[in-house]
Order: structure tokens, then sequence, then C-alpha cells
């Protein structure tokens, strides 16, 4: 089922970049799997990973987080990516990026959740935020928010 998500949310992105919904639902699905575990992964990554969505707003490098962890930085990243299909760092970018939907959900400027989400600034996040989704923060607020 954590495959078929993320082979969901990539073709939406691909063939639906403007359907903000979809992409949002299947992002929430995501997440809820990624924090509930149904995606077993090895205990000592299950806490990394548990890590991760706890402090994603905050600012630590890989090798910070694998030496915190008791791995070496390349076996660190090499085991993350094995298990995960991803590195620790695309990984914490995502679980920022899905908590940003909330936040611009509720109307809050992008350059609030820019800072609010763990990002260096505004431009990055809105850099990284298209990557994702495929549009703008504030695309998304315009077409997503509901009217006043």
């Amino acid at each position: 089922l954590f495959h078929l998500l993320h082979a969901s949310m990539a073709a939406i992105h691909r063939h639906l970049n403007s359907d903000a919904y979809s992409s949002a639902l299947v992002n929430t699905l995501v997440c809820y799997l990624e924090q509930t575990h149904l995606n077993r992964y090895p205990k000592k990554l299950e806490e990394v990973i548990s890590y991760l969505h706890a402090h994603y707003v905050q600012n630590f490098s890989v090798a910070q987080l694998s030496q915190q962890f008791g791995y070496s930085t390349e076996h660190f990243i090499r085991l993350f990516r094995k298990e995960v299909h991803m590195t620790p760092y695309q990984y914490l970018t995502r679980c920022r990026l899905n908590a940003s939907i909330d936040l611009l959900r509720q109307g809050i400027p992008v350059s609030q959740v820019a800072a609010m989400t763990g990002f260096r600034d505004a431009k990055t996040f809105s850099h990284c935020f298209k990557l994702h989704y495929g549009y703008a923060p504030s695309q998304f607020k315009q077409n997503y928010l509901p009217m006043p």
C-alpha cells in the first residue's frame, strides 16, 4: 500500500499538476502510513523516522543525525536509502512539505510557513514545494483556500 501510494503521488504530479486535492490526499495517506509505522522498517530506522517527524523544524545535518543514532554517515545514508527508498535529506524535506500543506490551508503567509517548517527561507521553500507538487505554494493557497 505504501509503495502504491507513492506511485500514485508520482502519477498525479506527472499528469495532473493542477489537481492539488488528489495530491494532498495521497500525501496525507503516505504521511499517515509513515507515522503509524504500517510500513515496517528496522527498529533503529523507525526511531530515526519518528525523530524526523518530531523535529523536522530543527536545522541539523545528515552527519549529525547519523552520529546521534550511532551510524557512520555513509552507512546511514546507504541503509536509509535501501529501506526508505530515498535519502534522509529527501525524507526530511518531504516531512516539511507535508506539514506545509496544513499551514497553507490555514491561510498562513508563505514566508511564515517556510520558517515554521524548517526551510532556510521562503525562496527555498517555494522551490522545493514547486518541485514536489508541481505548482507554487502561493498558487496552492489561491486555488484551494475556502472563499471568505
